[in-house]
């Protein structure tokens, strides 16, 4: 188990999280069994990232985990063009313009933070599409949630609102109703423990 002290008692004290992994491993098998009947083997594979976390975000209910897995599953059927062929080289021009970003250190909870630097949405838009911008998120997201210490004491959001490029949005190709959909429903299905959004200036 990759955590430290203090995030390990907060997985048991406040996510009901079995002490030891012996303990977890038979519970994880199980669910991770119950997942791949309700969504085929093939997407359970390519989900199963998401196993762990969608547990500890679940505070260890099966039942409730495993509608959040199959909230997921659907996300992930229905708009594969955001999951498909990824690989980290696509990535570098958005990850360059900074709009989006974490913080090297975690809060005194230990707590992800995740920054988000609006006034940057302006070039972002003028070069990429809401497709590449959800394809990152996809990526960017899955890759934190591999970290056992953001699984357990999750992330807060850090937004800057400065000089905020407010019709920057409708430029951006493929912006939409359905976009919007997409980017607000891969939120929701996304694992991650979300502990609050704030918004500076």
């Amino acid at each position: 188990m990759l955590l430290t002290a203090k995030s390990r008692q907060t997985a048991e004290t406040e996510l009901n999280e079995p002490a030891t992994e012996a303990a977890q491993a038979p519970i994880l098998a199980a669910f991770k069994e119950r997942v791949r009947a309700a969504i085929g083997a093939d997407l359970a594979s390519q989900l199963d990232w998401a196993m762990l976390a969608t547990l500890r975000q679940s505070k260890w209910d099966l039942e409730k985990a495993s509608g959040r897995m199959e909230k997921l599953a659907a996300f992930a059927s229905k708009n594969s063009k955001y999951f498909d062929g990824q690989s980290p080289g696509e990535f570098l021009g958005q990850a360059q313009i900074g709009m989006t970003s974490h913080l090297p250190t975690r809060t005194s909870s230990g707590e992800l933070v995740l920054l988000i630097d609006g006034v940057k949405l302006k070039d972002y838009a003028k070069a990429y599409t809401m497709t590449d911008m959800l394809r990152y998120s996809v990526f960017y997201m899955t890759l934190l949630l591999h970290d056992e210490e953001t699984q357990v004491n999750g992330a807060i959001i850090l937004e800057n609102l400065d000089n905020y490029p407010i019709f920057a949005l409708n430029t951006m190709k493929g912006m939409g109703p359905s976009g919007m959909k997409a980017s607000f429903d891969w939120l929701g299905a996304a694992p991650l423990r979300l502990r609050g959004i704030y918004a500076c200036k």
